[in-house]
């Protein structure tokens, strides 16, 4: 038989009980799983909605998925910006771009990894990833005379757009002083 305090109690034991026919060690563990139920319904707002909160926390996990996978891609790709030897440095010139241009898109690419990384930054970094796409799209059309080329950009670009939408409100405001 199991006894009130959730471990067994045999037939003709008796269970020490507190007020109101409870025994202490209940009445401990039932506070604690209120507490923790309250805690968990709680949303950082103060409302009790459980879907709520579950739901902000899934957002924020995709939201870091996507601020990982664009820290990892533009990272690499402003580092092989400043390679010589890169298939960049070969496709900057094919377009007619200056080497000091590919070497800006380089270090816009690793600003923008760094703004990432910090949530209340992370909005100003999605939208110099949206200006470095909607830039490559544009030589794709306009330089290259091949429209179909411009989904190599859509993915960094939905993302960052996403990260964008996600992180807005947190972001560090920039006031005239």
């Amino acid at each position: 038989m199991l006894g009130a305090d959730g471990g067994t109690a045999g037939e003709g034991e008796a269970q020490p009980q507190g007020p109101g026919g409870v025994t202490p060690r209940a009445s401990v563990v039932n506070r604690g799983v209120r507490l923790a139920l309250l805690f968990v319904s709680q949303t950082p707002n103060g409302s009790s909605r459980p879907g709520r909160r579950a739901a902000r926390v899934a957002l924020e996990v995709v939201l870091w998925a996507l601020a990982l996978m664009l820290i990892f891609v533009f990272t690499r790709a402003g580092l092989a910006k400043f390679d010589e030897g890169s298939g960049w440095a070969r496709a900057f010139a094919v377009w007619g771009y200056p080497v000091w241009f590919r070497m800006l898109i380089g270090a816009i690419e690793l600003s923008a990894a760094v703004l990432i990384l910090w949530p209340r930054t992370a909005a100003y970094g999605a939208i110099l990833i949206i200006v470095v796409m909607l830039g490559g799209m544009g030589t794709h059309i306009v330089i290259e005379h091949r429209p179909a080329r411009v989904t190599s950009e859509l993915g960094q670009l939905t993302f960052s757009s996403i990260l964008l939408a996600g992180r807005w409100r947190r972001r560090v405001p920039i006031s005239p002083r």
